[in-house]
């Protein structure tokens, strides 16, 4: 009996013979015509290459691909192999001038818990707390020795519907610790008030912790309402649970209802009659007579990932200029953000893995068309991106850190989300350069796809951003948000294998004959929709105003919301934000993160009008701003 292994050797080894057979067929009687006639559509040996690399990536063994896990690792030396074996050039070079595939870059911190430990004190008695059973020190704060009074902060949502807030303009938590209460309010059923599904961005952890730390709160308690309807009511977080979240500099500590019960009752209260209060208002209530004390020790270490590249050279004088193939490779692995479903394995098939093993299948035809090209043809540079889950952190890093200059990267192709073929290939940014809808609708014609070039998600929410954001032509090929999206359920069997090794194929012929064009692209700006977000939460009827820019950074390292565009016709343009300003303070609350600001965002309706402090060229300015309505794109 054949090993796993040498199983898989066969079936790679049969699909690469069914494609070169394939291949050499079509080539050798449309060798001279491939720089008009372009390339055959997909047939039996691209659809099988295409299953080789999906199933592949999508396996178990890959563990969802998320950055800083052994899987995710995998799936770059698989990919790394297939460069290797089509005989492409790596990409980049290490410190020591040495040629490599990959790009790295840092994307966080892998956290260990050293030691920690909760107590309480009240009338001369001392409480300590069961570690792992009572209480879990988090990610979301620091390592941190404290002992502090304690003040009820309710849900600590800043701004929440129906003009809901937990705090006034008065609220000091300076010196104190603030008790939180997880989600939002609730009904008698225990479900949010402010949704019919699930909960609304008001109940984003992260969003709550900032609203206490800003108000000065030196330690934060978070404890899940006992009557809450959620699976997690009566669980802890765990440190796992916060890997690669950003950390505020104060402790921060989930204990449980009825640890919780115990301090509030030392100080003459009780949980339950304060979520209820929580429930209907505003419920500050500061908790006499006890004094808690945390001792958390959390080790950081740095996580580093990569991105990948290959690159097929060019010929002539056209060698020096760079088409780019792209994908993203990573994934949300055992989901601790992005997802309903946290704390269970998502592999991610159509997000990524379709557009990954697009990118290669493309990267297979390409390598084998090549020396069928005759005169000058530019370079084909392949990358597998990085943590685009974070906020497109990857791609973003390539384009500050190119190969080569990148004004010299003529067109990027970017697969996202291709496995789901209906009637209806997506095919956004045909109109991002002047003379690039000409060059491409003969690929189009061939491929027998039915195509649109609109978007469902808006334009910003993939790799290609990145490379727009510095005005590099670039098509983004998409087949829509599906029920499976950022669940355990986008599995490799739900895949359209024909269909996207069609798409993979018809990216393959655009990069062949943007390859071989003489003319230039030149880069044409656009009016786009407001980028949306996608709902990865339920939410209150979906944010129902845009504001018209599109983010700089995810990633919070800039402390506030960089505005790396601004749409003609929007909020953002009336006020008169500009490119390069940061964000600092949004209607008086805060914001460093974009995910501090989509809580915000939720709350407002048309016609509200709102306050930013904004930071230009070095100098802090008030800016006012009417926000108008959203405007839907289906999806």
């Amino acid at each position: 009996m054949k090993t796993d292994a040498e199983i898989r050797f066969v079936r790679r080894s049969l699909a690469a013979v069914l494609l070169l057979g394939a291949l050499a067929t079509s080539s050798a009687c449309a060798a001279t015509d491939l720089r008009t006639d372009g390339l055959a559509p997909a047939g039996d040996a691209e659809t099988a290459l295409y299953s080789q690399h999906l199933f592949t990536l999508a396996n178990e063994y890959m563990q969802g691909r998320k950055p800083g896990t052994e899987g995710i690792e995998r799936a770059a030396q698989y990919i790394e192999f297939h460069f290797d074996r089509l005989g492409l050039e790596p990409a980049f070079q290490n410190d020591a001038g040495e040629k490599t595939w990959r790009q790295p870059f840092r994307i966080g911190e892998s956290l260990t818990l050293e030691s920690q430990a909760l107590s309480m004190r009240s009338n001369g008695t001392t409480t300590a707390f069961t570690p792992g059973v009572d209480f879990n020190a988090l990610g979301y704060g620091s390592s941190g020795e404290v002992s502090l009074p304690v003040t009820f902060v309710g849900y600590s949502i800043p701004q929440g519907s129906e003009d809901y807030s937990s705090y006034d303009g008065q609220t000091d938590l300076s010196g104190r610790a603030a008790m939180v209460l997880r989600f939002e309010p609730m009904d008698e059923e225990g479900n949010s008030q402010w949704t019919d599904e699930g909960w609304s961005f008001a109940a984003s952890l992260v969003s709550k912790f900032r609203a206490a730390a800003s108000r000065g709160a030196d330690a934060i308690l978070l404890v899940n309402p006992p009557n809450a309807n959620d699976e997690r009511a009566d669980e802890l977080e765990t440190l796992d649970d916060s890997q690669g979240a950003r950390a505020l500099n104060i402790p921060v500590v989930h204990i449980t209802a009825e640890t919780a019960d115990r301090i509030l009752r030392a100080g003459g209260s009780s949980l339950e009659a304060l979520v209820t209060k929580a429930n209907i208002t505003t419920t500050i209530e500061a908790i006499d007579g006890v004094e808690i004390s945390i001792d958390a020790d959390i080790q950081r270490d740095p996580v580093l990932t990569s991105n990948l590249g290959a690159v097929l050279p060019g010929k002539g004088e056209l060698a020096d200029e760079y088409i780019v193939v792209g994908s993203h490779y990573d994934h949300l692995g055992v989901a601790s953000f992005g997802s309903r479903f946290p704390g269970e394995l998502h592999l991610g098939a159509d997000d990524n893995a379709s557009g990954t093993s697009g990118m290669l299948t493309a990267a297979q035809i390409l390598s084998d068309a090549w020396d069928e090209v005759d005169g000058p043809v530019r370079s084909v540079l392949f990358l597998a991106f990085s943590a685009e889950e974070s906020g497109l952190i990857g791609s973003r890093h390539y384009v500050r850190n190119p190969i080569v200059p990148i004004d010299e990267h003529y067109l990027m192709l970017n697969m996202d989300m291709i496995g789901s073929l209906g009637q209806t290939l997506e095919a956004g940014g045909v109109g991002s350069a002047e003379g690039l809808e000409s060059l491409v609708q003969p690929a189009f014609d061939r491929s027998g796809l039915d195509i649109k070039t609109s978007l469902s998600v808006g334009s910003g929410r993939s790799d290609h951003a990145s490379f727009d954001a510095e005005d590099v032509p670039n098509i983004f090929f998409f087949t829509g948000i599906t029920d499976q999206y950022h669940t355990p359920d986008d599995t490799a069997d739900t895949i359209n294998l024909e269909g996207a090794a069609r798409i993979a194929t018809m990216a393959a012929d655009i990069a062949l004959a943007a390859a071989v064009r003489t003319d230039e692209l030149v880069f044409a700006q656009r009016d786009e929709e407001d980028e949306p977000q996608r709902q990865r939460m339920g939410g209150p009827g979906g944010i129902k105003v845009r504001v018209g820019i599109a983010p700089g950074d995810y990633s919070g390292d800039s402390g506030g919301i960089m505005v790396a565009r601004v749409f003609e016709g929007t909020s953002a343009a009336d006020a008169g934000l500009k490119e390069g300003d940061l964000i600092t303070v949004w209607n008086g609350e805060p914001v460093k993160t974009v995910q501090d600001w989509m809580p915000l965002l939720a709350t407002h309706n048309p016609g509200d009008t709102i306050e930013l402090s904004v930071t230009r060229d070095g100098e802090e300015i008030i800016v006012p701003m009417t926000l108008k309505a959203r405007q839907t794109t289906g999806g």
